[in-house]
């Protein structure tokens, strides 16, 4: 089925395709992993480390083919205590592969910029070096 890439339904069926496989990766860490079906503001997931109880929320932003754009996030969801964003692209500019991009709320907020649309620039978060730090989760987790 056909849908054109602007609409509503392409950018909510990417938000949750990302958000479902950066769950999988999680459960295959070993984490349980509880989504919020959208229901809780500005947390796609809660990540726990099932050995000690701890748990972490987690934002996702996802898009299918990495674009030089960036993401939109808005600096009001990252005054959550303890959020990780992940952002991450099903396909990337350069190799057929995911892309994961971990940080804090706190590293992420100082790089939005804009005012009536706010986002982060792909630029940013490739020069952040936050490529596939999962450790930052696991560091919250222990």
């Amino acid at each position: 089925m056909e849908i054109e890439t602007n609409s509503a339904l392409y950018k909510q069926l990417t938000g949750l395709a990302g958000t479902y496989e950066v769950a999988k990766q999680l459960c295959l860490k070993n984490y349980n992993v509880s989504l919020t079906q959208k229901n809780f503001p500005s947390v796609d997931m809660f990540v726990q480390n099932p050995k000690n109880g701890k748990s972490v929320p987690i934002q996702v932003k996802a898009q299918r083919i990495a674009n030089a754009g960036g993401f939109d996030i808005s600096c009001k969801c990252l005054n959550i205590p303890e959020l990780i964003v992940v952002f991450m692209a099903f396909e990337s500019l350069k190799k057929k592969e995911m892309e994961f991009y971990i940080a804090s709320a706190e590293e992420v907020k100082p790089k939005v910029v804009g005012e009536k649309r706010e986002g982060i620039s792909r630029k940013s978060i490739l020069e952040a070096g936050w490529e596939n730090h999962w450790d930052k989760i696991e560091q919250r987790l222990k």
